[in-house]
């Protein structure tokens, strides 16, 4: 088995880190438009929204 450099062994845990922080920022971003959307559809179903 070949011997990984420590530094390619740091950017590999380091790319998957980054990899979780954008899906959970993406998954984040979605919850929070989601959420505004269902905010809105209850106004609009009671005719405040403009």
């Amino acid at each position: 088995m070949p011997t990984v450099p420590l530094i390619a062994a740091t950017w590999i845990a380091s790319l998957s880190l980054l990899r979780l922080v954008i899906f959970g920022s993406l998954a984040g971003l979605a919850l929070a438009v989601l959420v505004l959307l269902v905010i809105w559809w209850r106004e609009w179903r009671s005719g405040k929204a403009w």
